[in-house]
């Protein structure tokens, strides 16, 4: 796993919940929740954006071939998963 791409989401969505919640800390009985959804709607962002720029492996009418890598490789290398 990528541990310093978590880590930045995680202290993201910490971040997120003291200010929704304008109490430091996990003290708000909502706290847990808005960070757990925060977090990730981060993850999914960042997917998000990866999967925006995918472009599948095309073979035009001549033969000539466009690759790129396939989204779930770019997803997984993104964060550090072996594919």
């Amino acid at each position: 796993m990528n541990q310093e791409l978590i880590e930045t989401f995680s202290e993201m969505a910490d971040g997120y919940a003291d200010l929704k919640t304008s109490m430091p800390g996990e003290y708000h009985p909502d706290w847990h929740q808005i960070r757990d959804t925060r977090f990730l709607e981060l993850v999914v962002t960042d997917v998000v954006d990866i999967l925006a720029s995918y472009r599948a492996k095309v073979v035009f009418h001549d033969g000539v071939e466009h690759n790129c890598v396939h989204p779930i490789v770019a997803i997984k290398t993104h964060f550090g998963i072996d594919p």
